[in-house]
């Protein structure tokens, strides 16, 4: 910035950010590895009817060189993930920052809404795992869980229009263990996209006949969540590959869809 652009006269101050009722206030934070700085605004877009019920709150991310701007755009995210609550009061903290190749993996502190375990609660403080991606995107194709694509063992129920925001609106459960799912395609990384609540359990996830991960569905503490992104990866080589989740319980597994990456 230039040097004349910074004054000791308060009236002649500027906003950094001019966001008319989409700037709910949040911190800058520095992130070294990208030499950069992040800003997170938070705002309701539609008109709230009754405190606080908004029907959505959205977290909109900016990047700068320097604290005082001027700030571009990156991306933004909605709370409609969360099934029957928001979240509301973003900060992207300073510590706990880590580069794993090409990514920049961070923490995001927010705060939640009030929900059954502790009814007259205010607030609840969440951490939501934030990655920063600097390599080139890759192209990606979502495979809805009702595709014909996807093979299915055992005794899935599929429940659609169940207004939980899944992909589709609807998704594939089972509570068996045992049951399976496998979708074979072609790509460089596979993402596997499911929900995540109390009555869940642990889904076995195998690439190429491999197991990868035992990735647990379940939450505690926190409200129901839908498309999560719980397996991914981004390392593949180019051609066919062949996914395949084995619900080994106790409790339900759900698959919403697969993303495939950098191919079909």
């Amino acid at each position: 910035m230039a040097r004349g652009s910074w004054t000791a006269d308060l009236p002649k101050a500027a906003p950094i950010l001019d966001l008319p009722a989409r700037c709910g206030t949040g911190p800058v934070t520095y992130v070294p590895a990208l030499e950069t700085y992040l800003l997170v605004a938070w705002h309701i877009p539609t008109t709230l009817k009754k405190w606080f019920e908004p029907d959505e709150v959205r977290y909109d991310f900016y990047q700068a060189a320097h604290p005082w701007g001027p700030w571009t755009f990156i991306n933004s995210l909605s709370d409609r993930f969360i099934v029957g609550g928001h979240m509301y009061g973003p900060s992207i903290c300073a510590k706990f920052q880590e580069r794993v190749g090409p990514d920049v993996r961070l923490c995001l502190f927010t705060s939640g809404c009030p929900f059954d375990d502790v009814p007259q609660g205010i607030y609840k403080m969440w951490m939501i795992p934030l990655v920063l991606r600097t390599a080139p995107p890759l192209s990606a194709t979502m495979v809805n869980d009702d595709d014909p694509r996807i093979a299915y063992h055992g005794s899935w129920t599929v429940s659609p229009r169940r207004g939980f925001h899944d992909h589709g609106d609807d998704a594939h459960w089972t509570n068996t263990p045992g049951d399976s799912a496998e979708l074979s395609f072609s790509g460089t990384g596979i993402e596997y996209v499911a929900e995540k609540n109390a009555d869940h359990g642990k889904v076995e996830v195998h690439l190429d006949g491999k197991v990868m991960e035992t990735v647990d569905l379940a939450l505690v503490n926190f409200p129901r969540l839908s498309q999560v992104t719980v397996f991914g990866t981004r390392s593949l080589k180019p051609g066919p590959h062949t996914i395949r989740i084995v619900n080994r319980g106790p409790g339900y597994a759900v698959l919403d869809a697969f993303r495939i990456l950098g191919g079909s």
